[in-house]
């Protein structure tokens, strides 16, 4: 809500807020509250619906926040603030993380005056590497464009990801490589692949094979799974024929044709491989 309009949260209430935008980002709060109060704050990217019904997928009653999808919903992806002494507002928001979310629930063990409360969206991709925009006549096709645009703001941080909302924000080889040529078209993602290429190149084994996550992380570093291996020639290959650069070749030619002497010498055969993909291949799963 907008700054100057004064809102209080009492213990017992509970506040959702809803910012319009499904984001990477963080809130930013001018608040304040008697000292030793605590305020928690509750990301999440949709709300309840219906009655609640867990057969339904839902975790809460209609209009609550939905957080079992984050699949830590009560020990993590969460703000605590406890409040100093003073009188005077504060300006908050979280410097060491980030959340994916579009709504926040809000409660407080004390009561809170909130005077301001926004979303600040965080992301690699910032004004100055937008290269293109399209506009259509049909509202749902420019939603949808939009809903693209916004994954990769949400998407392109420091790494590129496969979702930044739950307890997993990992660079996803197989995901990176679908989008990599569509996010080309919105944004100048040179430099961004060229750091990402050396996450890829760290994490190669030395027979050749590439990860299922660059950079290496709590899993994934499984190699030769198909479709997620495949960055390693795919992504270089995009950014050369998007934007002429021959230097993002030059710098990964040595692992591209390492890969690939290896599934010349293996045929990309499961079986062969065993020692390497763990013997079983990934999908995709929504939950």
């Amino acid at each position: 809500f907008a700054s100057g309009t004064e809102m209080t949260v009492s213990p017992g209430e509970t506040l959702v807020v809803d910012f319009g935008q499904n984001c990477a980002g963080v809130p930013s709060f001018v608040f304040k509250a008697a000292e030793g109060t605590v305020l928690t704050c509750l990301p999440a990217e949709l709300l309840n619906d219906g009655n609640g019904a867990k057969i339904r997928g839902m975790d809460g009653p209609e209009g609550s926040c939905h957080r079992e999808n984050l699949r830590i919903p009560h020990t993590g992806i969460r703000l605590d603030y406890t409040f100093a002494g003073g009188d005077n507002y504060v300006t908050y928001y979280p410097h060491c993380t980030f959340f994916g979310y579009r709504y926040v629930s809000i409660t407080a063990t004390g009561n809170v005056s909130i005077k301001s409360l926004k979303s600040i969206p965080v992301t690699s991709i910032t004004k100055e590497l937008e290269t293109g925009t399209i506009t259509t006549g049909n509202d749902l096709v420019n939603k949808l464009i939009s809903n693209t645009y916004w994954g990769q703001l949400s998407n392109y941080l420091s790494i590129p990801t496969d979702c930044p909302q739950r307890d997993e924000r990992l660079g996803w080889t197989a995901d990176t490589q679908v989008f990599a040529e569509t996010g080309t078209f919105f944004a100048n993602t040179m430099k961004f692949f060229h750091k990402w290429m050396r996450d890829m190149r760290d994490t190669q084994n030395r027979l050749g094979g590439f990860p299922g996550v660059a950079p290496l992380a709590q899993y994934g570093d499984e190699k030769m799974r198909l479709g997620w291996a495949d960055a390693g020639i795919i992504v270089p290959w995009t950014v050369w024929k998007q934007f002429g650069d021959t230097q993002i070749i030059e710098e990964n030619w040595n692992a591209m044709n390492l890969f690939m002497n290896h599934i010349n010498d293996t045929k990309y055969n499961h079986e062969t491989l065993c020692g390497e993909n763990g013997n079983y291949q990934w999908a995709d799963w929504l939950s």
